[in-house]
Parts: structure tokens; sequence; C-alpha cells
């Protein structure tokens, strides 16, 4: 884990917005709390979100927590980021909001939601800037405006693992004499791992088919493409006519990439 917003929210109406404290890469920031503790509007609770890898896109929530004594009205919040990193918002809006509605009353807690892209050829952390906007609700939700801009850190680091790892070791129990589909999962580490592609080598007695008629191999199940750190799996039909019970180790080749790259692997066959 990393720490994801490191600098307070700037002074407007002399109101501190976001009270935080957290370390990052063995830094502490912190805002001046006893003047944050006089008048807040609004508190960011979460601190540090998972580090992210090259090539790497998913949703980032932050968590927020309204004040004490004041409701926060029209709450919207929108954010960039350097290096090529872009931001998205759910149901293709252009700004995120607290999910249950549009407002933070008293003390409530609730959450934002970004879809951050991280682009494959950058490998380190990016600044990311957000800018909050939103009304008080008391004196019939006319009150003037806010906008406050908070500066943080997307925490990026590159693989220095596999581009890939097998997730499924093991077949289920296929009935000796008997067919069945098996599905070889697989979860992705490094960008660029396309056309992904599984091939059975030796299939240790048994008959191996591909859920294309004629296909030398099985593709992904959801795309040609394995994600970073999404998880998809390549179909096999299996048949275990003339074998006996036991555990037996298949061999396997993965392809992947353009220039094409090849990795040999193992998947167990249980027969029952």
């Amino acid at each position: 884990m990393a720490c994801f917003w490191l600098a307070h929210a700037m002074q407007v109406r002399q109101r501190n917005v976001i009270a935080i404290a957290c370390t990052f890469l063995f830094l502490s920031f912190s805002t001046n709390r006893a003047e944050a503790a006089q008048d807040v509007d609004l508190r960011l609770v979460t601190t540090t979100i998972a580090t992210l890898l090259p090539g790497q896109a998913g949703w980032i929530a932050l968590n927020w927590q309204g004040d004490d004594h004041t409701d926060v009205c029209d709450f919207q919040i929108t954010a960039t980021a350097g290096g090529g990193v872009t931001i998205g918002y759910p149901n293709g809006k252009t700004y995120t909001a607290p999910y249950r509605d549009d407002r933070l009353s008293s003390s409530e807690l609730d959450y934002t939601s970004f879809f951050v892209t991280v682009p494959a050829n950058v490998t380190s952390a990016q600044v990311a800037n957000m800018d909050l906007s939103y009304q008080l609700c008391n004196n019939g939700n006319h009150n003037p405006r806010t906008h406050v801009s908070v500066s943080g850190v997307i925490p990026v680091v590159p693989n220095t693992g596999p581009a890939f790892t097998q997730v499924s070791t093991a077949t289920q129990a296929i009935t000796a004499g008997t067919a069945d589909w098996v599905k070889v999962n697989y979860t992705g580490f490094s960008p660029n791992l396309t056309n992904f592609s599984l091939r059975v080598t030796d299939a240790a007695g048994a008959t191996v088919s591909y859920p294309t008629e004629g296909s030398t191999s099985a593709k992904l199940s959801q795309n040609s493409t394995l994600g970073v750190k999404q998880t998809d799996y390549a179909s096999l039909h299996v048949d275990t006519t003339g074998m006996k019970a036991g555990t037996y180790t298949m061999k396997t080749l993965v392809t992947y990439g353009s220039p094409a790259v090849t990795t040999t692997g193992t998947l167990s066959l249980v027969v029952k």
C-alpha cells in the first residue's frame, strides 16, 4: 500500500476542507490539526491505495466524511494526473460524486470513484490534482460555490516479477473414460500481453481439443489481451477415454505478444 493524497486542501474562505495525516516513502504529511478542528466542511478518510503497475486500469474509491455540524450539497470532484495517466468517472459523467447522492450530511461517510488508467510506459509515481466543488446546505442551498484544490500522488511501480501467472494448477476431477471442459486461469502483471493463447504440447494420454473447431490453441474467453491485474481463462476439452484414475501432468505452451513470446508450463490432470 502507498499513500495517495499527500497535500491537504488550500484554504478557502478561511476554512480547512480536508484533514489528512499519512505516510509516503517514509515522509509524514499532516494538516494543522488545531486549525482544522475549528472549522472543517468535510474530511478525506482514505489515506492509502494499492500501488498500481504500468498498463493497469481500474477503479479507485476515496472515502469522505461530512462535518459534525455542516451538510455539504452538490458535491462534485474532477481530477487530472501527469504522465499520460487518465482519470474517468462513473456512468460516463464528467465528474464523480458520493455514491448515494451528491451530498454529505453531518458525519455521513460515503465514497467517490475514479477509473484510473496507467499507460504501459509509465513506471513511476505521478502527481494528481483534484478539484472539489460544493455548497453548504443551509440557507436554502444558496451559499456561494466553493472550489478547493487538492494535490496528491498516484503510486506506480514497475513490475519486477513474471509477466503473468497461471492461477489454475490442476483440472477439476474428471471421471475416467469421460470428457469435460477445463478452465485454465491466468492473471497478467505486465502490459502488452496481446494475442494470448494456450496450447497443450503433451496431454499425458488424454485427448485435448479447443473451443474453435480445427484450432491448435485456446484463446482467452473475454479478450485476446490479458490485462494487467486482470484474470481470464482459456478452455480445454479433455477426453480421458482409455485412462485410469490418477493424477497426470500435462505440458502446456502459452504464446503472447508481437513478436511472439512463448512460456512453457504444466497442468495437473485429475482423473477419478
